[in-house]
């Protein structure tokens, strides 16, 4: 590429402001002209090194479809000229030629052209028609915006899926009653069934609540949504972002802990930048695989509570299994007499007076 400009005295480039407020470019052409002018002269340029200009930019990195749009639109503009390097009618390649002043009959030209290879073609002379050498390296494209490439994907596999739904009829119709059946079908598809509290508090949530219990974020949400009604008498908002956030949640943590941390998250965490906003999604995102240890840390606490509660409990029921069923009849007491003491009163005041000793001994022994 030849960089082609006035002569400079110094070190310093200065761009003519007639370039600069040229408003036949756009933002991006104008940097880009500035980046190549700022080039010393015979300046060879590589798409390459362009699209490596931008990947630690802060904004959205350029990809070689917007590298080469840009190039075009200088092309229009006739501050780049393209020409083609021709030896024996052998195509050798291409360079290009910045000026910063433009060249409007080159870019009338390369206007006209661009319309002209639009047209259908009039000949199948290879000679007659200009080589189309312009995207020498677009096997896999690298698009202006790289991150829809992910977008796509998902669309395509989604696309594939619903081709199969639809050459598989009996397939589709599963997954159809499997989508709108209600709360019993998470039995049948291996997420174990709900309690009777979960039941409940589906039955109590708003109708755009996740219904499929096959679905990944299911029981995640349901957890969350409970804890956070239990903590502010309120449902919490579901929608497609919220929902979103709360797949990443279980894509970085798992399926299996990601209930506990979020109940955990609701329950335990006070910090006043997450109380104060009601404990969003957004920060349990954040944050959610440092929650991961304490979640599962409170829930061994609770389960050493269900266990101590449940040997106490086993514990009242044999001592009131092992205790005499038939109490003998009570005896009115006589007027202004005390009532007697049963032997088994005795024993035990006896018993503690031993255990106690001093005065307390003789008061109870007495």
């Amino acid at each position: 590429m030849s960089i082609i400009r006035a002569a400079r005295k110094s070190q310093f480039y200065v761009l003519p402001t007639t370039t600069i407020e040229d408003n036949r470019l756009s933002w991006e052409a104008r940097g880009m002209l500035v980046y190549l002018l700022s080039k010393p002269d015979h300046w060879e340029v590589r798409v390459e090194d362009l699209l490596a200009r931008t990947r630690n930019c802060l904004g959205k990195r350029s990809g070689r479809d917007k590298v080469y749009g840009i190039l075009k639109e200088l092309q229009m503009s006739g501050y780049v000229i393209r020409r083609y390097d021709r030896q024996g009618g052998t195509f050798k390649g291409m360079t290009y030629e910045v000026s910063e002043t433009p060249d409007l009959a080159a870019g009338a030209a390369f206007i006209a052209s661009q319309k002209k290879d639009k047209a259908p073609p009039v000949t199948a002379n290879p000679e007659t028609v200009a080589p189309v050498t312009d995207l020498p390296d677009t096997v896999q494209p690298d698009p202006a915006k790289p991150d829809a490439l992910v977008n796509n994907k998902q669309a395509v596999s989604t696309e594939r899926a619903v081709k199969n739904l639809t050459a598989n009829p009996v397939g589709a119709e599963t997954a159809q009653s499997a989508a709108n059946s209600p709360i019993p079908l998470g039995d049948t598809v291996g997420v174990g069934a709900l309690s009777d509290d979960e039941r409940k508090a589906l039955s109590q949530a708003p109708d755009n609540y996740p219904q499929n219990p096959a679905s990944k974020t299911f029981r995640t949400w349901l957890a969350y949504a409970m804890a956070f009604n239990a903590k502010y008498r309120q449902w919490p908002i579901f929608n497609a972002t919220l929902g979103g956030q709360m797949a990443k949640v279980v894509e970085r943590i798992g399926q299996d802990i990601a209930p506990l941390t979020a109940r955990y998250y609701v329950e335990a965490v006070k910090t006043p930048a997450i109380a104060d906003n009601c404990h969003p999604i957004s920060s349990l995102l954040r944050h959610c695989e440092s929650y991961v240890v304490k979640a599962q840390a409170q829930e061994k606490q609770r389960a050493r509570r269900a266990d101590t509660e449940r040997v106490v409990e086993a514990a009242a029921k044999a001592a009131a299994k092992a205790a005499p069923t038939t109490v003998a009849p009570a005896i009115a007491p006589k007027a202004g007499a005390k009532s007697e003491i049963t032997n088994v009163a005795k024993e035990a005041r006896a018993k503690l007076g031993q255990l106690v000793g001093g005065p307390m001994k003789e008061r109870l022994t007495a």
